[in-house]
C-alpha cells in the first residue's frame, strides 16, 4: 500500500478540486500524484461528480452548432457578392472593371465553397451528427 498522502498535499489537491478550473490530469500532475488519486480525494471529500463535464460538452456543442451558422451566414454573403459581380460583369463595364469583377466573382465564389465544404463530415454527416456519435461513441450512420 502506498504511503499516506502529505496532509499539506492532500489540501493543496482538494482546493485545486473546489476551485474547479483544472481537469483531473492537471491537477494529478501538479502535485506529482496520479489521476485516480485525485478522483479518490475529490470523491472522499465532496461530491462524486467533481470532475463531470455535461455542462462544458453542452457548451461546445452548442458553439459548433453558432458557428455552422455564422459560416452558413459568411458562405451567403460570398454567394451574394459573387452574383453581383457576375452582374457587373454582364453590364456594359469596360474591359478593366469586368475583368475585375470576374476575379470578384471567382474569389467570391471560392470562399462559399470553400466554407459550405467545411460543414461536411466525410461519412455525409453534419458537423453536430458527427460530434455527436463521437461524444457518444457510437457509431455514425
Amino acid at each position: 500500500m502506498p504511503p499516506r498522502i502529505d496532509d499539506t498535499v492532500r489540501a493543496a489537491i482538494l482546493a485545486d478540486v473546489a476551485a474547479g478550473a483544472l481537469s483531473c490530469r492537471a491537477i494529478a500532475k501538479r502535485h506529482g500524484v496520479s489521476p485516480s488519486t485525485v478522483s479518490k480525494l475529490a470523491a472522499e471529500a465532496g461530491p462524486a461528480d467533481a470532475f463531470e463535464r455535461t455542462q462544458t460538452q453542452k457548451a461546445t456543442a452548442a458553439a459548433t452548432v453558432d458557428q455552422a451558422a455564422r459560416r452558413a451566414a459568411l458562405g451567403d454573403a460570398w454567394l451574394t457578392l459573387a452574383e453581383e459581380a457576375v452582374a457587373h460583369t454582364r453590364a456594359e463595364l469596360d474591359d478593366a472593371n469586368a475583368a475585375k469583377a470576374a476575379v470578384i466573382a471567382a474569389v467570391a465564389t471560392d470562399k462559399h465553397l470553400a466554407l459550405d465544404k467545411h460543414g461536411i463530415d466525410p461519412n455525409g454527416l453534419s458537423a453536430v451528427d458527427a460530434w455527436l456519435a463521437a461524444m457518444t461513441g457510437e457509431e455514425a450512420t
